[in-house]
């Protein structure tokens, strides 16, 4: 009885989260050992996670889901964990098992890693933390799947999405520089002048009508060279994020999304790019063709080969 509450209570609450729909997609015979089983936790994005799974079938590969307290297995398992206080139990260890997860810091104990064949990172310091210390392991970031996108009429000022409630260091720029912005967001009432705020949400038109889309970044996503979760859906809408420098995004894009390292560089190179239409299109289309590398069918396609790789290693 306690079991079925359990598994009631946790279906419940990843239900309300949008997990749902991996439940519809997941298969629930326990030992049918399938090509390979994702074992997915809240950290993970419901979309991504079912984007990833059609990938996979895209490559001829089918892949299940799983969810605790179910136990299925496959030839191989994917786990995924936000850091190593969290990381779940291996199923089977006899299969080839893969932990993707968010972070690792090196002030934490490896040999919790020990379980898992395969360390799948989504920053580079953890990649070389545990190359430096002899863990197999791979990077693999957090996926960008553009979406075909339609033209959208072109604003001459820049947008901010943020949240009036947190501190915005390019608002502050923005503010020192007197700089008109598109304002989208909660909480900028009192904060900036009423007829620059427009919407709580952004359309997706709304990130490619504006010729830059200015947002923040916490200093830990700095630290760890990630890209949040905003600068992800304005490259995915065809948007051009103007944001702090961060080494994360110079090794995915390059030089392609502009960055700024302090304050008298925000406003010179804002200005700048605002008064080069030509430039800014130049950046658009090659985020677009850079995105392509680090989409849902590139994972598929990573993990695939990590797959083979690990299964000679076996034989």
């Amino acid at each position: 009885m306690k079991k079925t509450l359990l598994y009631f209570s946790i279906m419940m609450g990843l239900a309300l989260l949008g997990y749902w729909k991996i439940y519809k997609l997941a298969d629930k015979a326990h030992r049918d050992m399938r090509y390979a089983v994702i074992h997915v936790t809240e950290n993970k994005p419901a979309e991504q996670m079912i984007e990833l799974q059609k990938a996979f079938e895209q490559e001829g590969k089918h892949i299940s889901f799983s969810i605790r307290p179910d136990r299925s297995s496959g030839k191989f398992n994917i786990y995924t964990a936000a850091d190593i206080q969290h990381l779940p139990e291996v199923t089977d260890p006899s299969a080839i098992n893969f932990l993707w997860i968010d972070k690792a810091a090196a002030d934490e104990d490896p040999e919790k890693l020990r379980p898992f064949d395969v360390i799948v990172v989504k920053n580079m310091p953890a990649y070389g933390h545990l190359k430096a210390i002899n863990m197999r392991t791979a990077f693999i970031p957090d996926a960008i799947n553009i979406a075909d996108t339609t033209e959208a009429e072109q604003h001459n000022r820049a947008m901010y999405w943020g949240d009036g409630k947190e501190f915005s260091l390019s608002l502050l720029l923005a503010g020192e520089k007197e700089m008109s912005l598109d304002i989208f967001g909660t909480g900028f009432e009192g904060l900036w002048p009423t007829d620059e705020i427009k919407a709580v949400s952004p359309l997706e038109t709304d990130f490619r009508s504006h010729p830059l889309v200015l947002t923040d970044q916490r200093d830990e996503e700095i630290a760890n060279e990630t890209l949040n979760a905003r600068i992800i859906k304005i490259i995915e809408s065809g948007g051009v994020p103007y944001v702090r420098y961060n080494p994360g995004i110079e090794k995915l894009f390059g030089e392609a999304v502009p960055m700024y390292y302090n304050g008298p560089e925000f406003g010179k190179k804002m200005e700048a790019l605002l008064q080069n239409p030509a430039e800014l299109a130049k950046r658009r289309k090659a985020i677009r063709r850079l995105a392509q590398q680090w989409n849902s069918n590139s994972q598929a396609r990573k993990f695939i080969e990590l797959f083979e790789i690990m299964d000679k290693k076996r034989q």
